[in-house]
């Protein structure tokens, strides 16, 4: 029921009271020419005029001001908050105007500053998005870029590594390498001179990358640039490390095993960088005797003026020499274990008698056993020599 209506419902009751009245004073006197009852009913009537008139009235001035104060409300809740709430009176439907008009100032102002926020926020995002679109392109450019590097890196490692063993009677040769992820400047060769002299070197190059298979490349041209002279291992070395010293400006140093080995004899002298000891595997009076041939030495690059020493090894019958880089013993499982030398002995005591080729499987699939799907950071490589 609307507020109009019930001013309206309230002067009719009124009404309905005095029309009640009067019929009550009929009643008492009975009489409707009585001054008293004249006088009555006049007054009675009049007041009924009157208060249907000010409920009219009052209706008037109650529903204006609210229809205009719903109307705004509605105004403001369709999201118009420009059109101002006025209303100049100094009742409280004025004061309810005025503080309707606060919030909607309120409103609108906060309003502004959301769309100011919003158009901010739109701008940085458009920023950021050109930004990473950005950072996107010179990620795939680097990608592309280290793709194409890792791929000259692998095809000069795959060159540095000898295409064929050589067959020799009496001798047992083979050699092989795993690469880890990363593009390591891993290197093995057997180089024979002549019917009776065989070369064999492996070596590792600290760095990774493009620059380390190319330095490998240069240690192996400086190998080959003295086999004809028939120079000592350990002049090759010293060679070989002035050369990188003076020529190579990375802080980047190689270690190496370089070997001379008589076929004929059985003897071998060799010269050591740095490089980890090989082991000498064979069967002695029903049981396994491993050894390793200590060369102690820094390694290359370090300084110009690093000596090395020549030492001895007479091959016997039945024996390995087991040739191999940190790769192999620094192997790691998702646990973080290493693979180690404990492990690594174990194994070529193992399977020692075995062909070389047989025996460099056993170690790379227990390696692969050992590894899982971990990726490795250094190439596995390992080479060797049997006198059968």
């Amino acid at each position: 029921m609307s507020i109009r209506s019930r001013f309206i419902l309230l002067s009719l009751c009124v009404t309905l009271f005095t029309i009640v009245v009067i019929f009550s004073l009929i009643w008492i006197y009975g009489d409707l020419t009585a001054p008293l009852v004249r006088g009555i009913i006049g007054v009675a009537f009049f007041a009924s005029l009157i208060t249907i008139a000010a409920a009219i009235m009052m209706a008037n001035m109650v529903i204006q001001p609210l229809k205009h104060i719903v109307s705004d409300i509605q105004s403001i809740s369709a999201g118009d908050l420009k059109q101002p709430i006025t209303i100049n009176r100094q009742d409280e439907f004025g004061q309810l105007a005025l503080h309707l008009d606060r919030m909607r100032q309120n409103l609108l102002q906060s309003r502004k500053q959301l769309e100011k926020l919003n158009a901010d926020l739109e701008s940085r995002i458009l920023e950021q998005t050109m930004e990473l679109e950005l950072r996107t392109v010179e990620l795939q450019t680097t990608s592309l870029l280290l793709t194409e590097e890792m791929d000259r890196g692998r095809m000069v490692q795959v060159s540095l590594l000898p295409p064929a063993f050589p067959e020799i009677e009496g001798w047992d040769i083979y050699g092989a390498s795993i690469a880890a992820e990363e593009i390591g400047g891993d290197y093995f060769d057997f180089i024979p001179r002549n019917d009776r002299e065989l070369n064999a070197v492996i070596a590792d190059v600290s760095g990774k990358g493009l620059p380390a298979a190319l330095l490998m490349a240069m240690v192996k041209s400086g190998i080959y640039a003295q086999i004809p002279q028939q120079s000592p291992p350990e002049i090759v070395l010293q060679t070989i490390n002035r050369i990188l010293c003076t020529a190579w400006t990375e802080k980047t140093f190689v270690t190496l095993f370089y070997a001379m080995l008589n076929t004929a004899t059985g003897v071998m002298h060799y010269a050591s960088a740095g490089h980890p000891f090989p082991y000498t595997v064979r069967g002695v009076n029903g049981s396994v005797q491993i050894d390793q041939l200590a060369a102690t030495s820094l390694p290359m690059g370090v300084q110009s003026d690093l000596t090395f020493h020549c030492h001895e090894h007479q091959f016997q019958a039945g024996e390995t020499l087991i040739l191999y880089n940190s790769g192999i013993v620094n192997a790691m499982n998702a646990k973080t274990d290493l693979f180690g030398f404990e492990r690594f002995e174990r194994l070529l005591k193992k399977h020692y008698h075995l062909p070389a080729s047989e025996i460099i499987n056993e170690v790379f699939e227990t390696l692969s056993q050992f590894c899982g799907t971990t990726p490795q950071k250094d190439d596995m490589t390992i080479s060797i020599i049997r006198k059968l």
